[in-house]
Protein backbone atom coordinates (compact mmCIF):
# COMPACT_ATOMS: atom_id res chain seq x y z
CA UNK A 1 0.00 0.00 0.00
CA UNK A 2 2.89 2.05 0.52
CA UNK A 3 3.70 5.09 3.05
CA UNK A 4 3.50 8.58 3.19
CA UNK A 5 6.13 11.16 2.50
CA UNK A 6 5.95 14.85 3.72
CA UNK A 7 4.74 15.74 0.31
CA UNK A 8 1.98 12.86 -0.51
CA UNK A 9 1.67 8.87 -0.92
CA UNK A 10 3.72 8.54 -3.34
CA UNK A 11 2.41 6.23 -6.16
CA UNK A 12 4.14 3.93 -8.70
CA UNK A 13 2.93 3.72 -12.05
CA UNK A 14 3.78 2.65 -15.99
CA UNK A 15 3.11 4.79 -18.96
CA UNK A 16 1.52 1.41 -20.78
CA UNK A 17 1.31 -2.03 -20.43
CA UNK A 18 4.67 -4.15 -20.45
CA UNK A 19 4.27 -5.58 -23.90
CA UNK A 20 6.63 -7.11 -26.06
CA UNK A 21 8.75 -5.21 -27.60
CA UNK A 22 7.81 -2.01 -25.85
CA UNK A 23 10.79 0.55 -26.08
CA UNK A 24 9.18 3.18 -25.01
CA UNK A 25 8.33 1.97 -21.43
CA UNK A 26 8.79 3.39 -18.71
CA UNK A 27 7.99 3.74 -14.87
CA UNK A 28 7.01 6.77 -12.77
CA UNK A 29 7.27 7.35 -9.51
CA UNK A 30 4.52 10.74 -8.68
CA UNK A 31 4.21 12.91 -5.76
CA UNK A 32 7.96 11.93 -3.96
CA UNK A 33 9.03 14.41 -1.94
CA UNK A 34 11.89 16.88 -4.42
CA UNK A 35 15.20 15.96 -4.75
CA UNK A 36 15.85 12.85 -2.42
CA UNK A 37 17.56 10.02 -2.85
CA UNK A 38 15.42 7.03 -3.56
CA UNK A 39 16.13 3.97 -4.92
CA UNK A 40 13.62 1.13 -7.57
CA UNK A 41 13.61 -2.06 -6.51
CA UNK A 42 12.84 -4.60 -9.45
CA UNK A 43 12.45 -8.78 -8.61
CA UNK A 44 10.99 -11.52 -9.39
CA UNK A 45 8.67 -12.17 -6.17
CA UNK A 46 6.82 -10.62 -3.46
CA UNK A 47 6.71 -13.13 -1.04
CA UNK A 48 9.80 -14.13 0.46
CA UNK A 49 13.39 -12.22 0.60
CA UNK A 50 16.18 -14.53 1.61
CA UNK A 51 14.42 -16.69 3.73
CA UNK A 52 12.53 -13.03 5.10
CA UNK A 53 8.58 -13.35 4.49
CA UNK A 54 7.61 -9.84 2.99
CA UNK A 55 6.75 -7.42 3.41
CA UNK A 56 9.72 -6.54 5.47
CA UNK A 57 9.50 -3.19 7.72
CA UNK A 58 12.08 -0.42 6.68
CA UNK A 59 11.94 2.29 10.03
CA UNK A 60 14.78 3.47 8.06
CA UNK A 61 12.71 5.06 4.91
CA UNK A 62 9.72 5.85 7.76
CA UNK A 63 6.66 4.86 9.89
CA UNK A 64 5.01 2.28 7.93
CA UNK A 65 6.98 1.56 4.96
CA UNK A 66 7.66 -1.70 3.85
CA UNK A 67 10.12 -3.39 1.48
CA UNK A 68 7.23 -5.50 -0.67
CA UNK A 69 9.61 -6.78 -3.80
CA UNK A 70 12.12 -9.15 -3.39
CA UNK A 71 14.99 -7.31 -5.15
CA UNK A 72 17.67 -8.72 -7.75
CA UNK A 73 17.88 -4.88 -9.20
CA UNK A 74 18.24 -2.13 -7.14
CA UNK A 75 18.73 1.09 -9.12
CA UNK A 76 19.74 4.32 -7.43
CA UNK A 77 18.02 7.51 -8.40
CA UNK A 78 16.73 11.06 -7.51
CA UNK A 79 12.94 11.85 -7.19
CA UNK A 80 14.31 15.59 -9.29
CA UNK A 81 11.05 17.72 -9.06
CA UNK A 82 8.68 14.80 -7.12
CA UNK A 83 7.79 13.18 -10.28
CA UNK A 84 10.51 10.80 -12.06
CA UNK A 85 10.41 8.86 -15.18
CA UNK A 86 12.27 6.05 -15.65
CA UNK A 87 12.83 4.24 -19.10
CA UNK A 88 12.89 0.41 -19.28
CA UNK A 89 12.44 -0.39 -22.93
CA UNK A 90 11.52 -3.98 -23.13
CA UNK A 91 13.27 -5.76 -26.30
CA UNK A 92 12.10 -7.73 -29.07
CA UNK A 93 12.67 -10.59 -27.13
CA UNK A 94 9.31 -13.31 -27.59
CA UNK A 95 11.31 -15.21 -24.53
CA UNK A 96 10.24 -12.64 -22.23
CA UNK A 97 5.80 -12.98 -22.99
CA UNK A 98 5.21 -14.70 -19.96
CA UNK A 99 7.42 -13.33 -17.24
CA UNK A 100 6.33 -11.73 -14.40
CA UNK A 101 7.76 -9.46 -11.82
CA UNK A 102 7.53 -6.56 -9.32
CA UNK A 103 8.85 -2.86 -9.28
CA UNK A 104 8.56 -0.23 -6.10
CA UNK A 105 10.49 3.06 -5.09
CA UNK A 106 11.33 3.49 -1.89
CA UNK A 107 12.57 6.78 -1.09
CA UNK A 108 14.88 8.00 1.49
CA UNK A 109 13.20 11.74 1.92
CA UNK A 110 13.35 13.51 5.52
CA UNK A 111 10.82 11.59 6.52
CA UNK A 112 11.11 8.56 3.89
CA UNK A 113 8.67 6.82 1.91
CA UNK A 114 7.47 4.11 -0.01
CA UNK A 115 5.06 3.46 -3.00
CA UNK A 116 2.89 0.28 -3.35
CA UNK A 117 4.42 -2.62 -5.36
CA UNK A 118 3.25 -2.92 -9.15
CA UNK A 119 3.04 -6.12 -10.82
CA UNK A 120 4.16 -6.81 -14.12
CA UNK A 121 3.26 -9.15 -16.35
CA UNK A 122 5.07 -9.04 -19.59
CA UNK A 123 2.43 -9.73 -22.80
Amino acid sequence: SGSPGPVALPKIAANGPPTVPNPAFTLRLLGAEPGKLCFLAIGGTATVWGGVPLPLALPSFGPGSYLSVAPTILIVLNTGSGNLDVPLPIPDLPSLKGVHGYVQFLIKGSTGATTAALDLNLE
